[in-house]
């Protein structure tokens, strides 16, 4: 699923991290903590309440190498969440800034790597001042923590950027 960028009011996009963490991904509370209290409240008192977008992402793997470019163009990531399906086999989520491909051994582009190797891991994290990606910012699940191969389809993780 390709998804230009497309700001919003940061109500809405609030309201979509909610349904996201409760409903969708059953997140932890320290989770839901994390985004609906302590980022909106920064993003609100020292960023002015920025227009953001709500780009999610489900079990990225080989067979969609680019799956999903969650924004072509340049962004700039205040947040990841990442919960990792009920499996135990080891994934890792790469994010790179690129508009064509996501991870591979040779690390090109990649800015984020995170570990999900117990059944439902998940991950929070919020990046200040914001973490600038200039090309694109695609995902996909590896093996290893260097890469090279693709996660098989449900080891990895599903879930959301909030961007600006």
């Amino acid at each position: 699923m390709v998804q230009a960028k497309s700001l919003e009011g940061a109500n809405l996009v609030w309201q979509r991290v909610n349904k996201f963490t409760l409903a969708v991904a059953n997140s932890s509370p320290v989770e839901r903590a994390a985004f609906l209290r302590s980022l909106k409240l920064w993003l609100a008192t020292q960023k002015g309440n920025p227009k953001l977008q709500f780009c999610t992402f489900t079990n990225p793997t080989a067979s969609a190498q680019v799956n999903p470019e969650v924004s072509t163009g340049g962004a700039t990531i205040f947040a990841l969440y990442a919960k990792k399906q009920n499996t135990a086999t080891d994934a890792y989520l790469k994010v790179n800034d690129s508009a064509t491909t996501a991870g591979g051994a040779n690390g090109a582009n990649v800015k984020i790597t995170l570990p999900f190797l117990e059944a439902n891991d998940e991950i929070g994290c919020i990046f200040q001042p914001g973490l600038v990606f200039a090309t694109g910012i695609i995902v996909n699940s590896e093996t290893t923590a260097a890469g090279g191969a693709s996660s098989s389809s449900g080891d990895g993780p599903n879930g959301f950027f909030i961007i600006g």
